[in-house]
């Protein structure tokens, strides 16, 4: 992108815009990827290559969390200049906890528990 467009290289437009394409090719390599596990899982004799695959979305997965992290930190850094006053980070941090934890109690854990519950019966 900065050969395309060098003046918002450091402006978060420019990475909210390399994290959207990041996540858009990501996931769809990440279903094609998805179709082949499936397929070689019903031919049931390809178990490494299925390993293998797991590990490549694994990897897809990272790449579109640290694409947004960086959006995340510029976008709190571009709301801590704008907002005048002391400790405006740890306001903000302590309003996504209190907006994340609740969350991922409700949903994420409990779909963590189901598979590991898969996992430990397989």
């Amino acid at each position: 992108l900065n050969a395309f467009l060098p003046h918002l290289e450091h402006h978060l437009i420019g990475h909210l815009i390399v994290a959207l394409v990041v996540s858009a090719l990501s996931c769809l390599m990440l279903v094609s990827l998805d179709k082949v596990a499936d397929t070689l899982k019903a031919g049931g004799d390809s178990e490494s290559a299925v390993h293998i695959i797991q590990h490549i979305i694994l990897a897809h997965g990272l790449l579109i969390g640290i694409s947004w992290e960086v959006c995340f930190a510029l976008g709190m850094h571009a709301i801590a200049h704008v907002t005048e006053g002391p400790n405006v980070d740890v306001y903000l941090a302590v309003f996504l906890c209190l907006v994340v934890v609740p969350a991922y109690r409700l949903f994420m854990l409990p779909e963590l528990k189901l598979r590991e519950a898969k996992t430990k019966c397989h």
